[in-house]
């Protein structure tokens, strides 16, 4: 059975996106767990991470970033508005205030020709939360494949370092958001390759060097 590793920021748009995934594959097993109950939680190793949107800026969440950073190549990840930022940071990447906020509206996104999700350069409409954005160092912005109409960033493709991680800004599981579902199936098969790949499940273990490398820092 394929399993995911999703990290809950206390959004209101986690538990729908959650199932938006099991909408994909109905056996996936989820394994749900809140931000701040990272450093006293057994963290799986080697699962498929997901992390979710967030009232909070991504500095406020430094034990997501790391976890980000340490699973970064090595599984896949999906990141969705906080969680997208979340992975923009591990990427070099910072947040600065959106042009024009974007708090239950429409607006369109439009990719190019680095996406393999959509690699036919779409314009999509969809559902944004945000009052934030990221924005990358030149050493980074080939990741980026889709944009608004402010130029801001909308998603990112991290597909050079082994397993793919991709980051949303915009909301696929809002009931608003159109022609998403391509997003969806890719990641889920993404972690069905992931799996495929392994030769048995890894056992939830602690990570000990996280840790104690973590214990003092904020939530």
């Amino acid at each position: 059975m394929n399993r995911i590793f999703f990290i809950d920021h206390y959004d209101s748009f986690s538990l729908n996106l959650k199932a938006w995934l099991l909408e994909g594959n109905p056996s996936l097993s989820v394994e749900h767990v809140y931000y701040d109950q990272l450093l006293t939680t057994a963290i799986p190793k080697g699962v498929p991470l997901v992390m979710s949107p967030g009232p909070k800026s991504s500095q406020d969440v430094l034990v997501s970033l790391d976890i980000c950073r340490a699973n970064l190549g090595k599984v896949p990840i999906f990141g969705v508005c906080l969680g997208h930022q979340i992975l923009a940071n591990v990427l070099g990447g910072w947040n600065v205030r959106a042009g024009k906020p974007f708090h239950g509206s429409k607006k369109l996104v439009t990719f190019n020709d680095k996406s393999v999700v959509y690699p036919d350069g779409q314009t999509l409409e969809v559902a944004s939360y945000n009052s934030l954005v990221c924005r990358l160092p030149k050493s980074s912005e080939h990741y980026i494949t889709a944009e608004n109409s402010c130029g801001e960033i909308e998603m990112i493709e991290v597909l050079d370092r082994g397993f793919p991680a991709i980051g949303c800004q915009f909301h696929p599981e809002s009931f608003m958001s159109k022609a998403v579902r391509p997003i969806r199936e890719y990641f889920l098969s993404e972690v069905d390759r992931y799996w495929k790949s392994q030769s048995k499940f890894y056992d939830s273990t602690l990570i000990d060097a996280f840790i104690t490398d973590n214990s003092d820092r904020r939530l």
